[in-house]
């Protein structure tokens, strides 16, 4: 497998070889040569899934070797290490690499708000971007530039030599310009670099270097500090560097104070605003690796960025980690890029494995495999599908009753393997492993089964649901077929009876029967029934019972059962309330449901299902009348109804709700009575409730009771004595369930002269 030039192909190495020879034929032969290293070719991993790559690159200037691997299943690039290169970190706020593109890394926006006829140029680390002409290359300064300390850094590569004093301006970096305050720029003027900072109050505050050895074509590297609220280290607010060295001839107010306030929102790459500066100013130059930090960069940290720039790149070694790498077999190899676009493979891809698991059980089944079959004296046949990447070994089953015994398992093709034991005739409890290693002697071991070799008494019934058998009145018909299968390993009694007030006849014996039925035997029953003399449906059930001489049958007991519908001929109309709650709430929604099925054998006509209910029930979905028409025989048709009880109208206390039907031929009808309590919560006094039932009706007020009594006294004459007796208690009195409450009663005497006892 390769890739050539971003192309996913497929090849064979003889013939990569061929097209190697064919690009060295035509004058093209890559100028990187690449060599893989670990793992070797054909390595078989056994002992750990963490996998470590590494390959070596070897050409004039090496940029970056990508790892390509199928350990995903897929033929695809993976890891790149690029060499040389800034590396994003935690003081970046904008990195330009300029690989063929103007977009950046960036704390805040990293597209270029301008990049107008920007072109791209070998650089020092692979590509660069090129500014000349009318050429403008921007970004936005949110976020990507602090204006009170910060270090910019870029490699720069002039098409011109620097000539004492004829040399224009040529601007490198820009935010603002020469007529306008709070701007940087870092411009060539005559034969100097000068890094320059303009105040608010558009002071300016410079460094200068002589730069009159630069030639055309060569690379450099240039460096700006600030930090308007200390200083970059030796007392002065700015400093500039040159290949990794401050070597500055002039300085000019750069240890005072210096105020910016607000910058312009683009910074210009290679020139100048023209509001700002009065003229385009392009460098008619290449830029590379641009990085603006938030910190200040010390001088060592600045050489150590000017140094990457100058290492030998001829020879570079890449490595990678990759954990977690499965079972399988892969593939890898390795693609360079040097500094001039060339690139090349390995010349063959290595291959390695990884076989870190041991076998796996896919599946273990034993024959025979069901409880009615495994008896005492049974002979086990084992058989297990096994699969390994490396190869399975060696297969043991390994079986017990109490002590283990081993047998070794024979592959039967592919990946299944069987082996066999016997059980005892006595029977008993047996258990059995398997154990399997592979090719590496990774070894694995089942888990344990348990069987169980006893002799059974088992037995099943079908069907035990015979639906609805339909027979008119007063005649004897067809119930269907019972089939008994003795499943066990002796014979069994069998009894049948049933719940039918007719008579049933099995095989032609009325209402019970009792037979042996021999092992691995079955036996079918034909049933017949005396049908109602009522037009009627109703429920039955046929008991069958087993027996056994000294054991008990599993199960013991089964039940059939049957629906019988009786007719005397034409529709019959058979009514249920299916949904209705036997106690509600006044103010309460519920829901109400009935049905009516047809159990006569014929259709019944111009059919209705018809709700009645109490004073105050009203309808809010469905038909208190609802019309079903035609209503075939076995058929059923339903009426649900949705209903709400008003308070002032659906009176508390027991109500009877009925459900009726009716058809040309029949009719039915079925009740239930409703309790209907009160309310505490609808803010309503429903009707027939009182404050003792309802906490929504008022309580009676609260006074005072008078009681007057005339009394006549015989004797010489009448004498009259009057008295009377005041009352008096509060309004309300709460008493809870289980608790006691005490208030005050006020009895008085209203009359004058007399005295209560």
């Amino acid at each position: 497998m390769g890739n050539m030039y971003g192309k996913k192909i497929i090849i064979k190495s003889n013939v990569f070889l061929f097209l190697f020879f064919i690009l060295f034929s035509s004058g093209v032969l890559a100028q990187v040569n690449v060599t893989l290293v670990n793992p070797e070719n054909g390595y078989i991993f056994i002992n750990t899934t963490n996998i470590t790559f590494n390959c070596t690159a070897t050409g004039d200037a090496v940029y970056n070797i990508t790892l390509y691997h199928n350990l995903t299943g897929a033929w695809e690039a993976n890891q790149t290490q690029v060499f040389g290169e800034f590396v994003w970190d935690t003081d970046s706020l904008l990195l330009c690499h300029y690989n063929g593109d103007t977009e950046c890394s960036a704390n805040g926006s990293g597209a270029a708000t301008n990049n107008a006829s920007v072109g791209f140029e070998d650089a020092v680390f692979f590509q660069g971007a090129t500014v000349n002409d009318t050429d403008i290359l921007t970004y936005a300064t949110a976020n990507n530039f602090d204006k009170n300390q910060g270090t910019i850094e870029f490699w720069v590569r002039t098409t011109y030599a620097i000539d004492a004093g004829s040399q224009e301006d040529r601007w490198f970096f820009a935010i603002g310009g020469e007529y306008v305050g709070d701007s940087y720029e870092i411009y060539v003027a005559s034969d100097h670099l000068v890094f320059k900072i303009k105040d608010v109050n558009e002071n300016d505050h410079w460094i200068e270097s002589n730069i009159l050895n630069w030639q055309a074509g060569e690379w450099h590297h240039v460096a700006a500090v600030w930090d308007l609220d200390g200083d970059v280290g030796n007392g002065e607010k700015m400093e500039l560097y040159i290949d990794g060295t401050a070597d500055n001839s002039n300085y000019d107010t750069t240890d005072v104070n210096i105020y910016v306030e607000n910058i312009a929102s683009n910074m210009f790459i290679g020139s100048c605003d023209v509001g700002s500066c009065g003229n385009q100013y392009v460098a008619d130059a290449t830029f590379d690796e641009l990085r603006i930090s938030k910190t200040v960069k010390t001088q060592a940290e600045i050489n150590e960025s000017y140094q990457k720039g100058l290492e030998d790149r001829s020879w570079v070694s890449a490595t990678w980690n990759v954990s977690g790498v499965g079972d399988g077999y892969y593939v890898w190899n390795c693609l360079a890029y040097d500094n001039d676009s060339e690139s090349n493979w390995s010349l063959n891809n290595f291959s390695f494995s990884v076989d870190v698991s041991p076998p796996r059980f896919n599946d273990i089944y034993h024959a025979p495999n069901s409880t009615d079959d495994v008896d005492p004296g049974s002979e086990i046949n084992v058989t297990v599908n096994l699969t390994d990447f490396s190869g399975v070994d060696t297969v043991i089953l390994q079986w017990k009753e109490t002590v283990w015994n081993n047998v070794t398992m024979v592959n039967i093709g592919g990946d299944l393997w069987r082996g066999g034991f016997s059980i005892d005739v006595t029977g008993g409890n047996y258990s059995y492993r398997i154990w399997a290693n592979d090719t590496h002697s990774i070894a694995n071991t089942s888990q344990t089964i348990n069987i169980t070799a006893e002799w059974d008494y088992t037995w099943n019934a079908t069907p035990l649901d015979f639906g609805t058998v339909h027979g008119k009145i007063n005649t004897i018909g067809n119930l269907g077929m019972l089939r008994i299968n003795n499943t066990g390993d002796d014979p069994l009694e069998f009894t049948l009876t049933h719940n039918w007030p007719l008579n049933v006849y099995f095989n032609g014996s009325a209402n019970t029967l009792s037979f042996y039925l021999e092992n691995k035997s079955e036996v079918d029953i034909n049933i017949t029934i005396q049908f109602s003399s009522l037009d009627s449906e109703s429920s039955m059930v046929i008991n069958i019972n087993a027996s056994h001489g000294s054991e008990t049958p599993e199960p013991v007991f089964r039940q059939a059962t049957a629906l019988i519908n009786s007719y005397s001929g034409g529709p019959y109309l058979d009514v249920s309330l299916v949904s209705l709650p036997t106690t509600v709430y006044q103010s309460q929604t519920i829901n109400l449901s009935a049905k009516v099925k047809n159990i006569g054998n014929e259709t019944g006509n111009e059919t209705w299902l018809n709700w009645s209910l109490p004073t105050g029930w009203s309808v809010l979905s469905g038909n208190l009348s609802y019309y079903i028409g035609n209503l075939s025989s076995g058929n059923v048709a339903w009426n649900n109804i949705t209903v709400r009880l008003s308070p002032e109208t659906a009176s508390a206390g027991v109500f009877t709700v009925y459900a009726n039907s009716s058809c040309n031929g029949s009719s039915d009808s079925e009740s239930e009575t409703v309790v209907v309590r009160c309310s505490n919560s609808d803010g309503v006094c429903g009707a027939g409730c009182t404050y003792t039932n309802d906490d929504d009706c008022t309580v009676p007020g609260g006074g005072t009771t008078t009681v007057k009594e005339e009394v006549r006294v015989g004797g010489g004459g009448v004498k009259e004595q009057r008295y009377g007796v005041s009352l008096s208690f509060p309004e309300r009195i709460d008493i809870y369930r289980g608790k006691e409450s005490v208030f005050t009663a006020i009895v008085s005497n209203t009359e004058e002269g007399s005295v209560i006892e």
